[in-house]
């Protein structure tokens, strides 16, 4: 499992299901703030980087695979979609931007396809308050 802690810079890992484990898998470079994330087929990490107007693909040992380069400036949680999952997608946030552009705020949609992403796994544990 991964998880991002933008203030840190950094996204951790650990051994799902538990927390054992728990290590850093990278430290985010370049300015942003690691945010969202999704996972490919090939069993990489997509984190968009708030604030760093990208997109960053991470090999299962976290080496930099490929950087897409995003519109907006606050990039927040990317995706695989479509029929084949092939199609990369990343929400944006405005929030905070003295001059927002038009693709702040939007949802981004890549022209290029990607490596196979998997279908979202649905929650179906109980919720506790």
């Amino acid at each position: 499992m991964y998880y991002s802690d933008s203030m840190q810079g950094k996204i951790f890992c650990c051994d799902y299901p538990s927390l054992d484990n728990q290590r850093i898998f990278v430290e985010v470079e370049g300015g942003g703030a690691p945010d969202g994330s999704c996972i490919d087929a090939q069993g990489y990490l997509w984190n968009a980087e708030w604030g760093g107007s990208r997109v960053v693909r991470y090999t299962d040992t976290g080496k930099v695979d490929r950087v897409i380069q995003s519109p907006s400036v606050q990039t927040t949680c990317p995706v695989l979609a479509g029929p084949s999952y092939e199609t990369l997608y990343c929400t944006s946030a405005r929030v905070g931007l003295e001059k927002p552009t038009d693709s702040d705020g939007e949802l981004i949609k890549a022209e290029e396809m990607f490596s196979a992403g998997l279908p979202e796994v649905r929650f179906a544990g109980p919720l506790n308050s």
